[in-house]
């Protein structure tokens, strides 16, 4: 049905008698303006080409329009606007021009530069408008009479339980705390206005809160509504006795509901939502936005959209989101529900857009990431203190950036912490995490209550636990930067995987503890193109301390850090594959640490060169501060050490590994074992080995072979001992 009007008739014939001479003159000045406009400006200067969009109006009294100004055809606001009748038409600075009373008039523009256009006004009586308080229960439609008038005062917060329809043109205004809800799954609202006819929801004073605004709370996921060619002003009016009332012009859902009913459809095409307290638009998890573009959101107390992370993909690049006290997109991870926070989960794949003016996001809370999220090349994410991204059960992210377009995951502030970073985890083969052209920044935190094993990165790919899904697989990490942690840059757990040189000319810098801590399994993909340098402390965390989980199980080769970077290695590496160490390696032992080839698989290929020579030393520079090297059953006719320095082993192993302590011997390098009998084979040539064994214990050798295992005739004098108790021992 047609809502009721009183006193709305109005003759479509009706104008001023008048308006034909008016119109007359204003076109003979315009003409005259117009020829006038090359002239020369003040002090002489080109005065441009003046225009005003539109040319002609026709208002309501009471009624506005915004008039813009084009110099040369580029729209400017650098104009003086007057009314020559401010009797029938006033006009703001911002060329906001209001009918008064009927009538007719001129508004012109001024440049700086002396050009002048004019644009003619025609003011016409209104109707009174309809009066709405009371709920929409049927079907209903809200219709115009033109001219900008008001057409409807809402006078208290009404709920529409029908569909309801509003005809282009139509003007709604709210009294104070009024306000429309959409609350039944029957109900809908479509409002779909035109270029030359507007929709217009605002406020009955044009004061930002005045009124709630529009609220989708249940609509049904086939009830869909539309707002096309709409304006809501004013609205965001929220209940100053209610901390938890938020302050929004346009709301799609319930916040914190967990009512999978709570379901609505909506479309949002250019439409302008302005001038309002609080957010602009307020996406929640239940929505969906089917539909959002050429939309402009400005003028808000806060940013102009708030969103939760569920359904964070529906903006697109060319809506305008500035001009708002928060120039940023709010996505929301963690959702409170009473006293128990929920986790947000991205579960359909979604695109975070690169927005007009590069606004940024800004991710507040923590969300799964079970579904592949796209991030578009040129966008930048800001999290807030506590903020995590954590990709999981065959989810996937995919930041594929470019250099001249960069993907930025930074902190609201630049201090390393701040936020929690990016875990990938429990990713399948068939769910490929990129990252190229990333900058991951001020990263590292760990929550209140943690709930994850792995805190401290600002990146994480995989979890340090036995349980083989736990893993981050084909993953590409290229051209990225991880920088400013509070702990490493990256964490690499055992069984993560990368793509075919998916890992490759990556920036780790300028980190509080290291450039990366990786499982033992893991540094098989680290390249040599990779910057490591410019951290706290220089180096990468090689970590064995979890046995088996952290056996070397596949062929690797561990290259070169550059720039004096070293390994620094935590724990016994137990070698099950072959290692190839690349010239110019550095490994650094804590203690009681070492190396453990028990299995025929086994082996070594430590092939230094006299300009790139190979150092395993310790990290604490005493003679038995670690254990050393132990190839117990490595029969590998390719094992080999040249040009290698091995420095201050020996430690006495205190348990685990039976043998170590070789019949009371220990040293820098044993090839074989005795006295069970098991035997080794390298080629050990152009080394130095020196400081071995515990001082005074008389039991350090620096090269120990035993009986049955194979080395080079000359190895005890092809090579160089120094300050160990027991130089070479050959054993027979």
């Amino acid at each position: 049905m047609h809502a009721s009007r009183s006193n709305r008739s109005i003759d479509p014939g009706y104008r001023p008698r008048h308006r034909a001479v008016l119109h007359a003159v204003a076109f003979a000045l315009a003409a005259l303006l117009v020829a006038a406009c090359g002239a020369p400006g003040n002090g002489g200067a080109p005065a441009g080409s003046l225009t005003i969009a539109p040319a002609s109006l026709e208002l309501g009294i009471g009624a506005d329009e915004t008039l813009v100004a084009s110099l040369d055809g580029t729209p400017t606001t650098n104009v003086t606007w007057a009314s020559l009748d401010g009797a029938v038409a006033s006009v703001d600075t911002a060329g906001v021009v209001t009918g008064v009373a009927a009538g007719s008039t001129s508004i012109t523009a001024t440049s700086s530069g002396g050009a002048t256009a004019e644009a003619s006004v025609t003011v016409v009586a209104c109707s009174a408008p309809t009066e709405i308080d009371s709920d929409v229960t049927v079907p209903t439609t809200w219709t115009a009479q033109g001219f900008g008038c008001t057409d409807y005062v809402v006078l208290s917060p009404i709920d529409v339980t029908d569909s309801l329809t509003v005809e282009a043109g139509t003007v709604v205004r709210f009294a104070e705390e009024a306000g429309l809800r959409v609350t039944s799954s029957s109900g809908s609202l479509d409002a779909s206005g035109s270029a030359a006819a507007v929709v217009r929801f605002a406020g009955t004073q044009t004061t930002a809160g005045w009124w709630r605004g529009i609220e989708m709370w249940r609509t049904g996921s086939t009830n869909s509504s539309s707002l096309d060619h709409v304006r809501i002003e004013h609205a965001g009016y929220t209940d100053p006795t209610d901390p938890d009332d938020p302050a929004i012009s346009l709301q799609l859902g319930r916040p914190g509901t967990t009512d999978v009913s709570d379901v609505n459809v909506i479309a949002i095409t250019n439409t302008t939502i302005r001038d309002g307290a609080g957010f602009g638009l307020y996406a929640t998890r239940f929505s969906t936005v089917s539909a959002f573009a050429g939309n402009t959101i400005t003028g808000h107390g806060d940013a102009p959209v708030r969103m939760s992370a569920r359904n964070s993909g529906f903006l697109d690049g060319a809506s305008v989101l500035t001009g708002n006290t928060n120039d940023y997109v709010q996505i929301d991870g963690d959702e409170q529900v009473g006293t128990t926070g929920q986790i947000n989960t991205i579960t359909e794949p979604i695109t975070w857009t690169r927005l007009a003016s590069d606004v940024p996001y800004r991710f507040d809370g923590a969300a799964r990431v079970e579904a592949e999220l796209t991030v578009a090349p040129g966008v930048t994410v800001e999290f807030v203190a506590d903020g995590e991204l954590r990709v999981t059960d065959g989810g996937s992210i995919v930041a594929d950036g470019t250099s001249a377009e960069p993907i930025i995951f930074t902190g609201t502030e630049s201090v390393p912490g701040h936020w929690n970073g990016i875990i990938i985890w429990r990713t399948d083969e068939d769910s490929h995490s990129v990252l190229d052209h990333v900058t991951i920044e001020y990263a590292g935190g760990e929550p209140d209550v943690p709930d994850f094993a792995v805190y401290g990165y600002n990146l994480v790919l995989g979890s340090p636990t036995t349980d083989t899904s736990a893993n981050a697989l084909l993953t590409t990490l290229t051209n990225t930067t991880l920088r400013h942690g509070s702990g490493y840059g990256l964490y690499i757990s055992h069984g993560s995987t990368f793509a075919a040189s998916g890992f490759a000319n990556n920036t780790l810098t300028a980190n509080a503890e290291g450039a990366a801590h990786v499982s033992a399994q893991a540094a098989r993909w680290l390249d040599d193109g990779t910057s490591y340098a410019g951290n706290d402390d220089d180096h990468v965390l090689l970590d064995a301390t979890d046995s088996p989980t952290d056996n070397v199980l596949d062929d690797a080769t561990w290259p070169a850090l550059g720039d004096g970077v070293r390994y620094l290695v935590d724990g016994v590496i137990d070698l099950r594959a072959v290692v190839t160490i690349a010239p110019g390696v550095t490994l650094s032992f804590l203690e009681d640490t070492g190396i453990f080839a028990q299995h025929e698989d086994a082996g070594i290929v430590a092939d230094g060169t006299s300009a790139s020579p190979i150092v395993l030393t310790g990290e604490t520079p005493v003679g038995g501060s670690w254990y050393g090297v132990y190839l117990r059953q490595a029969r590998l006719a390719g094992n080999v050490m040249d040009h290698v320095t091995i420095a201050y082993g020996g430690g006495e192993f205190d348990g685990g590994v039976t043998g170590w302590v070789d019949s009371g011997r220990t040293f820098n390098l044993s090839v074989g074992q005795n006295p069970i009998n098991e035997v080794a084979q390298m080629l050990v040539t152009n080394s130095t080995f020196s400081d071995a064994g515990v001082a005074g214990s008389g039991s350090g050798y620096g090269l120990y072979v035993s009986p049955g295992s194979m080395v080079n005739l000359d190895a005890c004098s092809a090579n160089t001992f120094t300050n160990t108790q027991q130089g070479c021992l050959i054993d027979d």
